[in-house]
């Protein structure tokens, strides 16, 4: 049996009054360990390349949404699937790995160029 596929799907939005929309699938797949290793998240400062964002005062504004296929051949959205449930517990809480971080002990990198 096959896992679950999951794919990345990126909006492009560009205008203001009249726009124009194209959509991209970044990734597709069932490995969710590619998909975290691909666009990692920051577990500390959330640091994320699929969080939305915009250039040039807004005229060109970058969406991305998480799908999964459904059995009946039709792909649904769905939650971050890097992200972890609520039900399991991370191995350090957000204090300690705050602590971590402003003892030296952690170097954070993040994504730049993407703030407007």
């Amino acid at each position: 049996m096959f896992g679950t596929m999951y794919r990345v799907v990126e909006t492009v939005t560009t205008g203001f009054s009249t726009t124009t929309t194209t959509q991209t699938v970044l990734w597709r797949g069932t490995n969710l360990d590619s998909l975290k290793k691909r666009y990692p998240i920051d577990d500390l400062l959330g640091v994320d390349q699929l969080t939305p964002y915009s250039i040039h005062d807004g005229y060109e504004r970058h969406d991305f949404r998480f799908e999964k296929y459904d059995p009946i051949d039709v792909w649904v959205r769905c939650n971050d699937p890097r992200c972890p449930s609520p039900e399991s517990d991370s191995e350090h809480s957000t204090e300690e790995l705050i602590d971590l971080y402003n003892s030296g002990a952690m170097i954070v990198l993040g994504r730049i160029g993407l703030w407007s």
